[in-house]
């Protein structure tokens, strides 16, 4: 599972639809399905959730590593609680989740992650929304992320993360505003990891215009600090700093065939160490749903922006990722996705560094009533680098079943 260390910039919503419309599904994987529906546990306006998978994972490359690839046969199981209460004016979500991976041949790389999530959207008046998130995750640092260090004689890197979230939203006629703000705490378990732990603040602004239904045209402001907890990093580099940005764009209404948001800009990184160049570049933040048929969803995303390292003779660090991906209800209980990405890293620096890595998976999940679904996923990843240290390629193939009460 990747680590939540890519921070790319984070766009605001835009203004939302009005109360007339009528909001499909944006995936058809969430349609109804009489006779398939899961049946929470209801209690009184509260419905209670439970989900497990249970599966056999093939794992080509373990430690995604350019040489000797090391193979794996990995047992998981991933449980979860989901618990929702809506009210005319209020809707509350809260979930536990975990995931326990056992190898069994590479008994080291066995390890459990787990977490929690609040989140609460209220509707203070007519034409305000005001959310409310928090949420802790316990994560295992993947060993193909572009920041891990490698170090294969021990056990994957832990990180305990925290995070909260405050959002505002006015819509008008025609003008929309939104403001939100953001924390988060990254916390590095392992002592030879400490000065990647690091505190992100963030915020942004926003103001959205609707000529015409269904078109929105927005701009935003961002800003994001990174405060690391240490100093100075291993190589006595202080890595604080500070990103400004501008995006602008359009959003169309979930209503139609055509639905999401894109938004242009440029950000601006300043590094608080002297020794450290600042960086402007150009900024990208969207996703677009087109859905042809009502079974069928095509959603396109793209991010471009500055990425928090800690990468020996890195300066800072710019990600551009693109993704697609569709979704297919192929008969009403059989259903199929797919979802290609690339994505860019350029490290500046004294010599300039860069991986590429492009990524397919795709899943066929079968509902045999309301609790049984077994499903079969499969998976390639290839990354290019500069460092032949870099580069990897894994193929993996996951076959399970999801049970639900």
């Amino acid at each position: 599972m990747a680590t939540p260390l890519v921070y790319l910039l984070a766009c605001i919503a835009a203004m939302p639809v009005a109360a007339q419309d009528q909001p499909r599904p944006l995936s058809p994987l969430d349609l109804p399905r009489p006779g398939y529906e899961p049946r929470p546990i209801l209690i009184g306006q509260t419905a209670v959730r439970l989900e497990v998978e249970a599966s056999a994972l093939y794992d080509s490359n373990v430690y995604a590593t350019s040489t000797r690839p090391q193979d794996d046969l990995i047992a998981v199981v991933r449980p979860r609680v989901e618990v929702d209460r809506n009210s005319t004016n209020m809707r509350l979500h809260s979930e536990i989740y975990a995931q326990i991976r056992e190898h069994t041949s590479v008994g080291r790389e066995s390890a459990a992650s787990y977490g929690a999530a609040a989140s609460a959207e209220l509707v203070p008046g007519l034409r305000q929304t005001l959310s409310l998130a928090a949420r802790y995750d316990h994560a295992i640092e993947s060993r193909a992320d572009p920041e891990t260090r490698r170090n294969l004689n021990q056990p994957p890197r832990r990180i305990d993360i925290l995070g909260g979230d405050l959002g505002y939203g006015f819509r008008g006629a025609q003008i929309g505003l939104s403001l939100n703000g953001g924390y988060q705490q990254f916390f590095y378990r392992d002592a030879g990891e400490r000065d990647r732990n690091l505190r992100i603040y963030r915020g942004s602004a926003g103001i959205a215009w609707k000529p015409s239904a269904p078109i929105s045209l927005f701009v935003e402001g961002f800003a994001t600090r990174r405060d690391f907890i240490t100093s100075v990093d291993i190589n006595g580099i202080n890595r604080d700093a500070t990103t400004l940005g501008v995006l602008a764009g359009v959003s169309r209404d979930v209503s139609s065939k055509l639905r999401g948001r894109l938004g242009v800009g440029v950000f601006r990184f300043d590094p608080d160490d002297p020794a450290l160049s600042g960086f402007t570049g150009f900024a990208a933040n969207g996703q677009l749903t087109w859905s042809p048929r009502p079974r069928t969803a095509l959603t396109a995303q793209v991010s471009r922006g500055d990425v928090a390292t800690v990468r020996s003779g890195a300066t800072n660090r710019t990600d551009t990722q693109i993704g697609l991906r569709i979704d297919q209800e192929a008969r009403h209980n059989f259903l199929l996705s797919a979802e290609i990405s690339w994505l860019d890293t350029q490290y500046r620096g004294i010599v300039p560094r860069s991986q590429q890595t492009f990524q397919l998976r795709g899943e066929a999940r079968y509902l045999a009533n309301r609790v049984l679904a077994p499903f079969v996923a499969v998976g390639f990843a290839r990354r290019d680098a500069d460092l032949v240290t870099d580069r990897f390629t894994r193929a993996t193939v996951e076959l399970g079943v999801r049970i639900r009460f």
